[in-house]
């Protein structure tokens, strides 16, 4: 049953077992399909749908059609004590990605730091999913990545740079790790398609149409500028960030990345990643502490009127999370029947469950 009109609840692991079909009936292999399928699974957890599920459409349609290559061998071609770079060979880019921060989080363990730079990849979905990978090991992930262009140099009109996001986990002892993932635009491509897919209107602060003016259409936006987080300023961290991903990987640059809608084309987006051995700074525990003590001194600040609650980054989606797998994942209707019509596509008999 749905919980409103507006939603269906599906439960979690229903959608990875639908998600791994899904990636095996169109040929990837059993290890890839179940790493990526969790890893988009995992952003629906956390209420980032925009890099959820409703993308798996797009994800077959790259893989039927070419631009992602199904069967990559991802080979490490450069190394260093803790440096590393890696060739995606135009594979899916969760699995790229696992490969990578496993690379770093090695590295990190034998030199106290790990940087492990990718070309030749595709989009790895939410990044906070690849910076959490630290968190056993108690370390602080980073990473970056490049994409399609939507974003124009601030003043310009033609778009140069993708969306560039950073994702940051730190642990934090007993306490939710602090896990900072955000776009350096004001909105995400794929939440304009999520909403696109809904009718929904956006406000006009969020991105400008073809001709460069203020639109309320999540359609229109796609087709023209997502604007940037804090005007110039995030523009600015969007060209280093394309750097880290791209320039120092080899992957394209900017306007080098194929469109999102050019399926059969080989994307070549970059990625950074970095894992840092907080033991060899301070002893982990009490790196942790501090952190703990920095939570409290954040929770504990004076609130502004309305506000009911100070919140950690990361904290809004580790609490959705948990309530998530006890009720089920909200899905539109909208996108929970493209699964189901993706499936029979496919001729998968499994169709999703809803609680």
């Amino acid at each position: 049953m749905s919980s409103s009109a507006e939603e269906m609840r599906v439960s979690h692991s229903t959608l990875v077992q639908l998600g791994r079909a899904v990636f095996r009936a169109v040929g990837v292999p059993d290890a890839d399909a179940d790493i990526t399928s969790k890893s988009l699974v995992d952003a629906d957890l956390r209420g980032v749908h925009s890099h959820g599920m409703q993308r798996l459409p797009w994800y077959v349609s790259r893989l039927q059609q070419g631009g992602t290559n199904v069967q990559p061998d991802v080979q490490v071609v450069e190394q260093g004590p803790s440096t590393g770079l890696i060739d995606g060979d135009g594979g899916l880019g969760q699995v790229v990605s696992h490969r990578a921060m496993q690379l770093a989080i090695q590295k990190s363990e034998s030199n106290g730091i790990g940087c492990v730079a990718v070309r030749n990849s595709h989009h790895f979905g939410a990044c906070g999913y690849w910076v959490r990978m630290a968190m056993p090991g108690r370390k602080i992930g980073i990473a970056t990545t490049n994409g399609g262009c939507l974003m124009a140099p601030w003043g310009g009109r033609t778009p140069t740079t993708s969306n560039d996001p950073i994702g940051v986990a730190v642990p934090a002892g007993d306490l939710p790790p602090i896990v900072l993932d955000m776009a350096t635009t004001i909105v995400a491509g794929g939440t304009l398609d999520l909403l696109a897919r809904q009718g929904k209107k956006i406000p006009l602060d969020w991105a400008l149409d073809r001709e460069g003016q203020p639109t309320d259409d999540p359609a229109s936006a796609r087709q023209g500028l997502i604007l940037p987080i804090g005007q110039h300023k995030g523009y600015g961290l969007t060209v280093v960030f394309e750097i880290l991903a791209a320039v120092l990987s080899g992957a394209n640059v900017g306007r080098e990345v194929p469109p999102a809608t050019a399926i059969h084309q080989p994307m070549n987006v970059g990625h950074y990643f970095q894992v840092i051995d907080i033991s060899r700074f301070l002893p982990v525990e009490v790196f942790e502490q501090r952190v703990a003590g920095f939570i409290q001194q954040i929770k504990s600040a004076q609130r502004m009127p309305g506000t009911k609650e100070i919140f950690l980054p990361g904290e809004i989606e580790h609490r959705k999370e948990q309530q998530y797998r006890r009720h089920g994942i909200p899905l539109h209707p909208t996108v929970v029947d493209e699964l189901n019509l993706l499936a029979t596509r496919l001729k998968i008999t499994a169709k999703l469950e809803l609680m």
